[in-house]
């Protein structure tokens, strides 16, 4: 596969694109096998990842997440709709690895629409997930991400946390960050090892 490097939001977000992965009317994202350096509570080495979606200008609510998680994570993945709040909290984190697709309403965002990471042999297909319906159904969304060899789909964009299995595709929604229609603002901690999801969770935005 021929790949060109891609520097996401300005300079900050780094990933590698592949020149003949296309999805939708962008190029996808292909981020490269990630070895954690984090040890579990069970002594496996393995990946802990931050999942966001959705803040909706609610910049101070990124801010208090990665005050509170950057310290025990691996990498971040923002699943779209407020990559301008996540630009301006990432000014803290120069070292933190990050990855991001744009939503729906990042508009005029350069970021690509869907993305694939592969984190301790576990590959990862993450979105906004608008391109696939996932307001109405997560069938299209599975397949999706089945047929490009993924283990894990992350989408956003119903606001609404989920977690559950289809097709043999884990499928995860942190929920919004920003506008949580059915409760307190969410975000989502993965946890990878092993070519296997560990654990999840989702948690409560922490307040100032």
């Amino acid at each position: 596969i021929r790949r060109q490097r891609q520097m996401c939001i300005r300079d900050r977000i780094t990933c590698v694109r592949s020149s003949n992965i296309l999805f939708g009317d962008r190029v996808g994202c292909v981020c490269v096998n990630y070895q954690s350096r984090f040890r579990l509570t069970d002594g496996v080495v393995g990946n802990r990842i931050l999942i966001l979606s959705d803040s909706h200008n609610s910049r101070l609510a990124i801010e208090n997440i990665l005050a509170a998680e950057a310290d025990s994570i691996d990498a971040l993945i923002f699943l779209g709709d407020g990559l301008r709040d996540l630009e301006q909290a990432l000014t803290f984190y120069p070292s933190l690895r990050a990855y991001a697709v744009a939503g729906n309403c990042d508009f005029g965002a350069l970021e690509p629409l869907d993305g694939l990471a592969a984190f301790d042999g576990v590959v990862v297909f993450y979105t906004h997930g608008h391109m696939y319906g996932v307001k109405y159904d997560l069938d299209t969304l599975a397949d999706a991400a089945a047929a490009r060899g993924a283990n894990v789909a992350l989408f956003g964009h119903t606001h609404i946390p989920v977690a559950e299995e289809r097709g043999g595709v884990f499928l995860f929604n942190p929920g919004s960050c920003g506008r949580c229609y059915t409760g307190p603002n969410t975000y989502g901690i993965l946890t990878l090892a092993d070519g296997k999801v560990v654990s999840h969770e989702h948690k409560e935005v922490p307040k100032a």
